[in-house]
Formats: C-alpha cells, structure tokens, sequence
C-alpha cells in the first residue's frame, strides 16, 4: 500500500491538469478522493464494534477482490464520495496528514474490525485495505492516462 500512497503524492504537482475525455476530475481531484477514501475506509474501522463483525459472500466484492480491479465506467461514485471539483492544495495536503496517521493506527486494530461498504457490504480488515489497494491502483492508472 505505502508504494501506491507514496505515487499519489508525487503527482501533486500536475494537481490542475484534466482530461476530459480520460475523466471529469483533475488529477488532484484524484488524488483527495484516494486519501478521502483512506480516511472513510480507517475511521470506520476505528468506530465498528470487532465484535459484531458478520462474514458474507459477496458475488461483487469477491470478483473486484479477485481480478485486483474495478471495471471502469461502470460504477458510480456514492453520493457521499463526490467532492467539490475544485480541490486545492492544502486540502489535498491535508488529507493526506490525516491518511498518514489513520492509515498507522489501522495497523494496531483487531482483525475484526470493519467497514459497510455500499456495494462490498460489511468488510473486515483484512479486506479494507485490500478495498483500498485496489482502489488507489483504479485512480492511479486513471490519474497515469490523464498525464499521458
């Protein structure tokens, strides 16, 4: 996950550039929904009760999980992702402290702890950061065809 992370922040500088025939949002936008999602991802996990953790199958959990992928294009983002597309700097920095320190504590967590997920359902942590890795991986290669 920390190589992915680290690649993130090292397009920072090209933050304004946008394509819109790759995507509507810059590479900024990009990158503050990756260390957003990191932050939803960490601070649900802080907050669930390890105890109330129900497995379930997951036809499109164990697909995405499977391949390491999300089709692209074919899922919207949830209403409670979507940010402002003007994001600057400093919030995108921001985010980013706070992903660092989250992203440390989830380490420490019981292997129980969990996220509802909208589309994945209840997932533990084992399978967040999987979430995770598989999500920066979509928004990085979105981010790499953007600078192309």
């Amino acid at each position: 996950m920390t190589n992915r992370i680290e690649e993130l922040k090292s397009y920072l500088p090209q933050a304004e550039v946008l394509k819109n025939d790759i995507s509507l949002g810059k590479v900024g936008w990009h990158i503050h929904h990756c260390f957003g999602v990191m932050n939803w991802a960490g601070l649900s996990l802080m907050r669930s009760k390890p105890e109330e953790f129900k497995t379930t199958f997951n036809l499109k959990r164990a697909y995405v999980f499977g391949i390491g992928k999300f089709p692209r294009g074919k899922v919207k983002v949830p209403r409670n992702s979507i940010q402002s597309p003007d994001v600057t700097l400093e919030l995108i920095e921001k985010e980013i402290k706070t992903a660092e320190r989250i992203l440390e504590k989830m380490e420490h967590l019981p292997k129980n702890s969990f996220m509802k997920h909208p589309i994945f359902g209840e997932i533990n942590l084992k399978q967040s950061k999987r979430f995770i890795q598989v999500h920066n991986k979509h928004h990085l290669k979105i981010i790499r065809d953007i600078l192309r």
